[in-house]
C-alpha cells in the first residue's frame, strides 16, 4: 500500500497536479526533478525488507557501532536485492554538547537526578507490563546483559544507576527522555545519548562515519531549543571538519 501511494505521491508531484482530496485547492508546485526523497526505519526483517524497496534515506536508533555496522549492511543487502541502493544511512539519537567534557555530563546526569529513580522505576514498570504482557514486573524482569541488570538492581533499591554504569561505548551513554526510559530491553532507544565537548562528539560521529558510513544524523536534546543552540554553537563547526 505504501509503494503504491508513494509511486501515486510521485506522479502527481511530477506533473504538477492539485491535490485529490475534495476542498483541499493545493497544488504541487515541482521543486526537485527527481521527486522527493522518503526518508524512513525498519528494524524488523519486514521492515527491512520494505525499506529496501521504497526509501531513499534509511534511519534507525542510534546503537554501538558494531551493532550500527550490521544494522547498515543488513538495509544495504535488502536495498541491493531491489537493485537500489540508499542516498543516506542516518541513526537517531538524544545530545549534550558543552564546552568542556565535565560539563556535559554533570548536565547529562542532572537529568537523572531532576526525574529521581521512583519516577524511572515507575515508567520502566509500565514498559516491562506492556511488553510482557503482564507476565513480569521489573523485579521479575531479566535484561539481556549484566550492564542492563545492574540499572535494574539500583531502581530496585530505590537508587539511580551509577554515572559509569551509563556508558555504552566512547561518549555513548544510555538516558532517559520525556517518553522512553533507560533501554533496558536492548531494543533500540531514542534516550541514547552522545554526551562530551565538541570534539568529543565529532570524533566518535567520524568512527560512525568511517565504520559503518553513516552519513546523517537526526538529534534531539532537552530543553528542545536550548540544546540546538548548544549544537549549533559548539558541535556544528567541528563537525563540519569530520564531513
Amino acid at each position: 500500500m505504501m509503494i503504491a501511494y508513494w509511486r501515486e505521491f510521485h506522479r502527481h508531484y511530477a506533473g504538477g497536479n492539485t491535490s485529490n482530496f475534495p476542498n483541499t485547492p493545493l497544488t504541487i508546485q515541482p521543486t526537485q526533478p527527481h521527486g522527493i526523497p522518503l526518508w524512513g526505519a525498519g528494524d524488523s526483517p519486514a521492515g527491512l525488507s520494505h525499506a529496501g524497496k521504497i526509501v531513499d534515506g534509511y534511519l534507525t536508533m542510534l546503537r554501538g557501532v558494531g551493532r550500527i555496522t550490521s544494522k547498515f549492511d543488513a538495509a544495504r543487502a535488502v536495498a541491493a536485492e531491489q537493485s537500489r541502493q540508499f542516498t543516506d544511512l542516518g541513526a537517531l539519537a538524544s545530545i549534550i554538547v558543552r564546552p568542556t567534557r565535565a560539563q556535559a555530563e554533570a548536565d547529562f546526569y542532572a537529568l537523572f537526578k531532576r526525574t529521581g529513580s521512583a519516577s524511572i522505576r515507575a515508567k520502566l514498570e509500565e514498559a516491562v507490563h506492556r511488553r510482557t504482557k503482564g507476565e513480569h514486573t521489573l523485579a521479575t524482569f531479566k535484561a539481556p546483559d549484566a550492564q542492563r541488570q545492574g540499572w535494574i538492581k539500583a531502581l530496585l533499591a530505590g537508587e539511580l544507576p551509577k554515572f559509569e554504569d551509563l556508558r555504552l561505548e566512547h561518549r555513548l551513554f544510555a538516558g532517559i527522555t520525556a517518553w522512553s526510559p533507560l533501554d533496558i530491553f536492548d531494543t533500540g532507544s531514542s534516550a541514547v545519548y552522545f554526551v562530551g565537548d565538541p570534539d568529543d562528539i565529532a570524533e566518535n560521529i567520524q568512527v560512525y562515519r568511517d565504520a559503518a558510513g553513516l552519513s546523517a544524523l537526526i538529534l534531539s536534546g532537552w530543553p528542545l531549543i536550548e540544546e540546538a543552540e548548544a549544537v549549533s554553537k559548539w558541535l556544528l563547526p567541528p563537525l563540519a571538519q569530520v564531513a
